[in-house]
């Protein structure tokens, strides 16, 4: 009999990795054979899916949903704590459809922990894959509000350590709010406690997630699969060496660092992404010609933007778990530098020419993209064997084999 399972996650459009990964295992899995259902909120961007009609209302919450009205910004609290309109999507969408297995990816506040009870009182089994820290973390970023890194302080001490260190916000409010979600979801059982397999994409992230507690056999690493890219030499050394960033333009990820490395090293930059940073970082990189916003770049744009560079940065001061460009960036055939920090390092051990720094010195990141400039005639040999590498370990089918396995595990 054909698997069936159901993807949850509270955005179905490549808005990050997370979606980014959640869509390409639904079609990996189709491509294995199983059957696959999506769970999501109606948000605008969405690709097309049965039974989207269901889903619950999508709430937008950026600036503590200032853009909302009064009334929308009442119920999307609400919501934060318990999403009833969640669970009936739930019950509407197994009534009549056979699931043996949800995968929960990015669901918490938009369609929150009423999925996992929905699913629960069905008796469907649940599997999760951690993007974040959301069962340590309020804020699933271990960041603290002045942009030090946490050592999972809430696992221990409860949301108040949030309050304290203003992690959601500067002001006291949102706060409130991220230590109470955290503290009732946690009193209650709701989150790690309600799924059957948790899936860590890093021993870092694992290790981590043990500060939750975790039953025994409950937590697995798998890491992320490699995507497959033809490999094409990067551009010739005429102008000096080319150097991408990827990703969010925010503070925890460290672009503000590699825009000063990249200005000093006098290295071209190109930066490709949107965020809370925009603006401070164009003012940071203004006079500088070699220095370019690329805006929001679609995965195609993004392939031709590696294809189009020597080195790939990764420049962040949090922990990131598995960050997806890594993984592409080998993919193409690009030398990598990385910040050595959370799960980044397993991801690039014994990687040829693969760089690890400091996370946030401006010194360190400096000093790797002048030595980068002078051995631009090392880089093509080196992407070319971090694509070799890269082709070598599990890809897209392997990876959907071993989480099919994982459902078949707990499956009833």
């Amino acid at each position: 009999m054909t698997l069936s399972c159901l993807q949850v996650n509270k955005f179905w459009y490549p808005r990050a990795g997370a979606e980014i990964y959640a869509l390409g295992l639904s079609e990996a899995l189709e491509r294995a054979g199983v059957t696959v259902h999506v769970l999501s909120t109606r948000h605008p961007s969405n690709l097309p899916r049965p039974q989207s009609s269901a889903w619950p209302r999508y709430y937008e919450l950026s600036r503590g949903g200032a853009a909302l009205s009064p009334l929308a910004r009442l119920r999307a609290l609400s919501a934060i704590f318990y999403n009833p309109s969640a669970a009936r999507a739930v019950r509407t969408l197994l009534r009549g459809t056979r699931v043996d297995v949800a995968h929960v990816h990015n669901f918490t506040k938009h369609l929150g922990p009423a999925v996992l009870r929905a699913l629960a009182e069905a008796g469907v089994p649940s599997v999760a894959t951690l993007h974040d820290y959301w069962p340590v973390c309020p804020t699933y970023s271990l960041l603290r509000g002045d942009g030090t890194v946490c050592d999972a302080a809430c696992a221990r001490e409860g949301g108040k350590a949030c309050v304290r260190y203003r992690c959601a916000a500067p002001g006291l409010p949102v706060n409130l709010v991220s230590a109470l979600e955290f503290d009732l979801h946690r009193f209650l059982g709701w989150g790690l406690p309600q799924i059957d397999r948790v899936i860590a994409p890093s021993r870092f992230l694992a290790s981590v997630i043990g500060e939750a507690g975790v039953r025994a056999g409950q937590l697995i690493v798998v890491p992320h699969p490699r995507p497959r890219r033809t490999w094409e030499p990067p551009p010739g050394k005429e102008g000096g060496l080319r150097v991408l960033y990827v990703g969010r333009l925010a503070k925890e990820k460290g672009i503000h660092v590699l825009i000063d490395a990249a200005r000093r090293a006098g290295c071209r930059l190109d930066v490709a992404g949107t965020g809370p940073m925009e603006s401070e970082l164009r003012r940071q990189s203004a006079g500088d010609d070699n220095i370019r916003f690329l805006g929001f770049l679609a995965p195609d744009q993004v392939l031709a933007a590696m294809r189009a560079s020597h080195v790939v940065a990764v420049p962040s001061i949090w922990y990131e778990n598995a960050p997806l460009v890594v993984l592409e960036a080998l993919a193409t055939g690009r030398v990598v530098a990385a910040s050595a920090i959370g799960g980044i390092p397993e991801y690039l051990a014994g990687v040829p020419g693969a760089r690890l720094l400091r996370p946030g010195s401006v010194e360190d990141w400096q000093r790797a993209l002048e030595d980068l400039e002078g051995s631009a005639s090392e880089l093509t040999e080196l992407g070319r064997r971090a694509w070799e590498a890269s082709a070598a370990a599990p890809g897209w089918a392997e990876h959907a084999e071993q989480v099919r396995d994982i459902y078949r595990s707990v499956a009833r």
